[in-house]
């Protein structure tokens, strides 16, 4: 008994000490992420993987730049000094966003509105830049091949798996009376 008690006393110190060290890092990002507001970017920016979003999202736009035009004007020169985003997935909604400009006014003002929203509330932006900072990782940039067509294909041998997976219980019960079943229960479970 006392044994579990000792444990359960560990457990509770533990548990405490990892909240505290959780709210700690918590605040550290917070303050990381006020002094950052607003100030251009120090880190290398991959413009392969930036693109990856702009590629694939083929919709209706007003004008899209060409390559030859971003040679042109230094588009990735331009990207790197107007990024401020928290997010990789972010970088690269805001690439295509500058790349292929719309003639929109209301989708315009809406991106005005929210960007007014954000920067007049900071408790509200900080907590969504924590949320987005799940998102900071470079394998962030690969969620976008989630909008492939085709991205998930059933292999060849997915028609075998139900017809499998009733033969195994089946030779399994049937082996008391023939022991030979159960090396066949090999095959489907190959």
């Amino acid at each position: 008994m006392v044994y579990l008690l000792f444990f359960l006393l560990l457990l509770t110190i533990a548990a405490m000490l990892s909240a505290k060290s959780f709210k700690k890092k918590q605040k550290i990002k917070k303050e990381q992420l006020i002094n950052q507001w607003g100030k251009a970017k120090t880190e290398p920016f991959d413009f392969e993987k930036i693109t990856i979003y702009s590629e694939l999202n083929q919709g209706i736009n007003f004008h899209g730049l060409s390559s030859q035009t971003k040679t042109d004007i230094d588009f990735d020169d331009i990207f790197c000094l107007v990024d401020r985003t928290t997010s990789r997935v972010g970088q690269q909604f805001l690439y295509t966003v500058l790349s292929k400009p719309t003639n929109d006014k209301t989708a315009l003002l809406k991106i005005n509105e929210q960007a007014n929203f954000f920067r007049d509330n900071e408790a509200v932006r900080i907590e969504v830049q924590l949320q987005l900072l799940k998102l900071n990782s470079d394998d962030a940039y690969f969620l976008s091949n989630l909008l492939k067509d085709h991205s998930f294909v059933k292999p060849t041998w997915y028609k075998f798996v139900f017809p499998s997976l009733l033969l195994i219980p089946l030779l399994v019960i049937l082996s008391p009376l023939h022991h030979t079943l159960l090396l066949w229960v090999m095959v489907p479970l190959a």
